[in-house]
């Protein structure tokens, strides 16, 4: 039976179907644009299949390097953590180097009835299940929110506006087309300074028919960078300091306070280093992902 990619309304993402079925899947991804046919096409590839489609993303995905922001890390020890976001009573936990789609991250937040100013680190899903979904493996399909149509979209515009958090990160990975078809070359970007910092992030609660609730989250994204723009168009939207209460404020305006930090981070505060193939696979993890490739060690613009 053939499947083809068809662009869901409601979320803007792509879902796999039966050709010709009555939910009126594409005739042929050819009638996408260009850029939407590649997204289709990777979806198509590293969509769970129906014996598995609960499953983590993380755990049945090995195409997850062509999705931005599809990886990334939380090295820094909670100690750090806990002074650089202001948050109390923190359990220690693991150093991360490659966290992927369906698996646990970290993320500040405000909750109603919270004491002002008092944050709280949550462990959310990576995949955002909109309350209104009839299953948890749409989250698979919403790991990324595009910051100029967040507003737009059914699957994040309410959490835009009452449930926005910080995802804890300290660098995150992109890949790049080397040569024709050859094997793409990953790249592990972090701050100059190597602290580390928060994307922007939406969080959802979802609750199953039995009751059991799964919190989840999607980043943020907006164009590159000049740094990033060689490797990808996307980049994740990396906050300010100075942002972090206006972001999690349940009180900040949309319009004057919100949308204007949904900006490409400054090419000069980041670098880029070339790392190895072992990044690849997301179950992979330890100091090997973030390991510089010697002998490719090949300077970006503004680095």
């Amino acid at each position: 039976m053939r499947f083809i990619p068809r662009k869901d309304t409601r979320s803007g993402s792509y879902l796999r179907g039966e050709a010709g079925s009555r939910d009126g899947f594409l005739p042929s991804h050819r009638a996408l644009p260009s850029a939407d046919r590649l997204l289709a096409s990777v979806y198509f590839f590293t969509a769970p299949r129906p014996l598995d489609r609960d499953r983590p993303v993380a755990a049945t995905n090995l195409l997850l390097c062509c999705v931005m922001c599809g990886r990334f890390t939380l090295r820094a020890p909670a100690s750090l953590i806990a002074e650089q976001f202001a948050l109390f009573d923190l359990e220690p936990f693991a150093p991360r180097f490659n966290i992927a789609p369906g698996q646990s991250l970290a993320a500040v937040r405000l909750t109603p009835g919270d004491s002002p100013g008092r944050r709280q680190l949550a462990w959310l899903r990576w995949g955002l299940i909109p309350s209104w979904a009839e299953g948890p493996s749409v989250g698979n399909r919403l790991i990324n929110a595009r910051s100029e149509t967040v507003l737009h979209k059914p699957a994040f515009r309410s959490a835009f506006r009452q449930r926005r958090c910080l995802v804890l990160a300290d660098g995150f990975y992109e890949w790049q087309t080397v040569s024709g078809k050859g094997p793409k070359q990953p790249y592990f970007f972090r701050l100059r300074s190597n602290r580390a910092f928060a994307f922007a992030g939406l969080w959802e609660s979802w609750r199953d028919a039995e009751g059991v609730t799964i919190e989840s989250c999607t980043l943020l994204t907006t164009q590159a960078n000049e740094l990033l723009r060689p490797i990808h168009d996307r980049m994740p939207v990396i906050l300010p300091p100075d942002a972090y209460a206006r972001w999690l404020d349940f009180a900040s305006d949309v319009a004057t306070d919100l949308l204007p930090l949904l900006q490409p981070h400054p090419s000069a505060a980041l670098t880029a280093i070339p790392v190895g193939a072992w990044i690849n696979r997301p179950d992979h993890e330890g100091p090997q992902c973030i390991q510089p490739v010697q002998e490719t060690q090949r300077r970006l613009p503004f680095q």
